[in-house]
């Protein structure tokens, strides 16, 4: 078993020769599909973990140890821990030993991060147009990262579209998507002014799930309030 940093360049192989030392001995070193990481042709290409490699070794007589280096691609996916296959075959003036195959362990480098709601609590007029509720991510910014969102209530009035009463439009649930290295999302509710004075209006949000190797902050609610922007009449 070798293990090897996703950051590593590459891992180097030993082959060990024992008993008599004294002919020519070959044999053949490949990367096999029994592992999890991907394998391809160099140079590196998107989507790929290492570079395949299927090598004749020679010893001479009187050499006991041969390497091979095995190209690693690192990216800045989210994997986990992958692993690569390793096989000795088609040996000439010698015969196996016991392993003929090993594993290369490559440990993740990349963290997505979490992601949580900025503050506990937000406000927006009722005649701004728009509120834009802020999620952000630390610890990790890596990989392509999904974070879902949900309003689950509020005493604020939901419509499907602008009309008396209604105090916000829009979706009540949805996916924010970060982008590699991005740290903030904003989730857009279009809110209405309404005529009259009816006070300040509630709207919950809740972080419900997360993807892409990241995970959910301690923030995972936060309440918007839409303002009145009509003044009661006074005498």
């Amino acid at each position: 078993m070798y293990n090897v940093n996703e950051s590593s360049p590459g891992v180097t192989v030993t082959v060990i020769r024992g008993g008599s030392t004294g002919g020519t001995v070959t044999v053949n070193v490949r990367t096999t599909d029994t592992g999890t990481a991907e394998g391809g042709s160099s140079p590196c290409n998107p989507g790929i973990d290492f570079t395949t490699a299927n090598q004749l070794l020679t010893f001479t007589p009187g050499e006991t140890s041969k390497s091979v280096t095995i190209p690693l691609c690192p990216d800045t996916e989210v994997d986990g821990l992958e692993t690569i296959g390793l096989a000795l075959d088609n040996v000439v003036g010698a015969t196996l030993g016991t392993p003929s195959t090993a594993t290369i362990r490559i440990a993740e480098n990349d963290v997505a991060g979490a992601a949580q709601f900025a503050a506990a609590a937000s406000s927006v007029s009722e005649t701004q147009g728009t509120a834009n509720v802020l999620v952000t991510r630390t610890g990790g910014s890596a990989s392509g990262f999904e974070v879902h969102w949900t309003i689950t209530g509020g005493t604020a009035v939901h419509g499907g579209a602008p009309s008396p009463g209604v105090d916000y439009t829009g979706p009540t649930s949805g996916v924010s998507v970060f982008d590699l290295n991005q740290v903030s999302q904003s989730i857009q509710i279009p809110v209405w002014s309404r005529a009259g004075s009816q006070g300040p209006r509630s709207v919950t949000l809740v972080l419900d799930w997360a993807a892409g190797g990241g995970t959910l902050g301690a923030r995972t609610t936060t309440t918007l309030c839409i303002l009145d922007a009509d003044l009661p009449e006074s005498d």
